[in-house]
């Protein structure tokens, strides 16, 4: 979410626990510039899979499934072509490669910009976004804890 839409600078989350222990976390998230998300974290399926959907102002929506499809719709008419229909066209991109070491299919560093990026310039993972990771998870950890909204430490 970061990549896509900035600093989170204030995090709410609750915390729910199931049969062996299982977790789900709901978390509303608040970024720099009056930007909101929501996060749906949970291990409770055996295996893991991931889904991301930025929803823009002009109804363009970018999904991004289990690290393998990237889908856009524009949310309005643009092209010729879009003439018959109702705006919702989807452009989809399924890479043909895979993470070897996690045996599947992924965007990896091939999906790495994004709008926070100038055009043409890539946002790649560093080490520090791994660390602000771990901070906004913390920030969430002390959320569920608390049942309070939380401030996320400037980085």
């Amino acid at each position: 979410m970061r990549h896509f839409l900035g600093p989170i600078i204030r995090v709410a989350g609750r915390k729910s626990v199931g049969q062996g222990n299982t977790k789900v976390y709901q978390v509303a998230v608040e970024f720099r510039r009056g930007r909101v998300g929501f996060l749906n974290l949970q291990d409770s399926l055996n295996g893991w899979t991931t889904r991301l959907e930025v929803v823009g102002d002009a109804m363009g929506i970018v999904a991004v499934d289990d690290l393998g499809r990237v889908s856009y719709r524009l949310g309005e008419k643009r092209y010729p072509a879009e003439a018959e229909t109702n705006g919702n066209t989807a452009y989809t991109w399924e890479p043909h490669h895979s993470l070897p070491a996690w045996g599947r299919a992924g965007y990896g560093a091939s999906f790495s910009t994004s709008p926070l990026h100038p055009r043409g310039q890539a946002g790649r993972a560093s080490l520090w976004d791994g660390w602000r990771n771990l901070v906004i998870g913390q920030a969430i950890i002390e959320s569920c804890a608390s049942g309070r909204m939380v401030e996320v430490p400037p980085g």
